[in-house]
């Protein structure tokens, strides 16, 4: 199974943006991808997993260990990478992410 990264935010946007991480979350699933993204389950993060989660995805979070929280952290990931800081969580992402986009377009970084 190939991963896909996902650099999205963890704030809540405007609806549009909410119900693309969806879509996308649900495409990843359906196309048994596994989601690789920054950890957190809120705003389009959690949204994003979620929606991976519930289609039969695989979900690895990328997390760095002073986000590691309870009311932070997506509890129902299949693989946690605790990294030092955010330069080195953006560097795990890409590094095992096959094809990495953003969550308001995608572009591939690698």
């Amino acid at each position: 199974m190939k991963n896909i990264g996902v650099f999205c935010s963890s704030l809540d946007c405007k609806k549009v943006f909410t119900d693309q991480a969806n879509e996308l979350g649900k495409i990843i699933g359906i196309k048994n991808y596994n989601l690789v993204f920054g950890g957190g389950k809120l705003g389009l993060m959690g949204t994003l997993a979620e929606s991976a989660k519930e289609n039969g995805s695989k979900v690895i979070s990328v997390i760095p260990k002073y986000l590691d929280k309870p009311d932070i952290i997506f509890d129902k990931s299949d693989t946690i990478y605790k990294t030092n800081n955010l330069f080195d969580r953006k560097k795990k992402l890409i590094y095992i992410g096959y094809f990495n986009c953003t969550s308001r377009g995608c572009r591939n970084i690698r």
